[in-house]
């Protein structure tokens, strides 16, 4: 009974006495502030031709400002590290870091760290960059990228998991390694 009063209290209001913003840059539809309504931009639906009919301006869409958690989870989500190398600018690049490139590099790390080199003794071994070309590195220069990779990531971690160090930035994505 209460959603039918409101409705007709609605119908009964002109559409130029209510305000209307667009719900989305792409301007599909509008959204009235009175009740929240959603009405598509359609000129079979009879609220969207009573707004235009009205001559209401209907201001312009504002995009909901992220919280820097959800600043952390997007850049998690398109996470890209790029590295500056001052000793081989060769390894200059950015550098994917989503889950699975991630577990790759623990995964060649903790042979570097065991044995001292590379699966199978290799002296080199390639590594991606996000552009997909490829950069041979030493030991030190694989162990170097993926410490800088796992800093960022597990800084962005802590602030989409509840932030408990404080940050009030989210960290840098770059880093230099000699």
């Amino acid at each position: 009974m209460r959603k039918l009063i409101l409705a007709l209290l609605l119908l009964a209001t002109p559409a130029s006495a209510q305000t209307y913003q667009w719900t989305s840059a792409a301007q599909t539809s509008i959204q009235r502030s009175t009740d929240g309504a959603v009405i598509p931009v359609d000129p079979r639906n009879a609220d969207y031709q009573r707004v235009i009919a009205s001559g209401v301006t209907i201001s312009a869409y504002v995009a909901p400002t992220l919280t820097l958690a959800q600043q952390a989870q997007a850049a998690l989500a398109a996470c890209s590290f790029t590295i500056t190398s001052t000793g081989t600018p060769a390894l200059s690049a950015s550098y994917p870091c989503d889950a699975a490139t991630q577990s790759k590099l623990g995964a060649v790390v903790t042979t570097i760290t065991a044995t001292g080199g590379f699966p199978g003794g290799a002296q080199t071994y390639p590594m991606k960059d996000s552009a997909g070309a490829w950069h041979s590195l030493t030991p030190t220069q694989y162990v170097q990228i993926a410490g800088e990779i796992a800093a960022y990531v597990g800084a962005l971690d802590l602030i989409a998991d509840g932030n408990p160090g404080g940050a009030t930035a989210l960290p840098n994505n770059a880093g230099t390694i000699p």
